[in-house]
């Protein structure tokens, strides 16, 4: 699952590597958008035009892959989507994020630290590892805050 894929640039590179893949976009010109891309290169993936606070998945999935959504959400939103996230995803499934790390007031993107993804991210619902701190680099010059983190059964 990736939750605001909005044109889902990884989501036809996950489907043509053979995963199955559902996105998930409030934006339905953003759906067409990436449906037209899918069916250019012949991809199939699931993509779904939806309100992600009124969605709600037929099967829990295995591995959901968060790097826009939590962050273009307003912080006061951020623990009912941290909850639908747990729902989401099954017992043992694979939660790869990528928290945006701006160091300023405002948003969008919200900057998310690593305490807030702590709080919204408990260690009583989800295995951490070891190391917390890793960042990547975004296409935008800022870093993102990099967390696997695995459901706890």
């Amino acid at each position: 699952l990736i939750p605001a894929c909005g044109r889902g640039y990884e989501i036809a590179e996950l489907a043509r590597r053979g995963y199955d893949v559902t996105g998930v976009d409030f934006s339905p010109s953003a759906v067409t958008d990436l449906k037209r891309l899918l069916d250019t290169r012949r991809i199939g993936a699931c993509v779904v035009a939806h309100d992600l606070f009124d969605w709600e998945a037929d099967e829990p999935f295995d591995v959901i892959y968060e790097q826009t959504a939590l962050c273009a959400l307003e912080p006061a939103k951020w623990p009912d989507y941290a909850e639908r996230l747990y729902r989401w995803i099954q017992p043992g499934g694979i939660l790869i994020g990528a928290f945006m790390q701006t160091h300023r007031e405002g948003g969008p993107p919200w900057h998310c630290s690593l305490t807030t993804v702590e709080s919204l991210f408990p260690e009583t619902r989800w295995e951490w590892p070891t190391r917390r701190d890793q960042t990547i680099s975004h296409p935008s010059g800022l870093k993102e805050l990099a967390i696997y983190l695995k459901r706890k059964k």
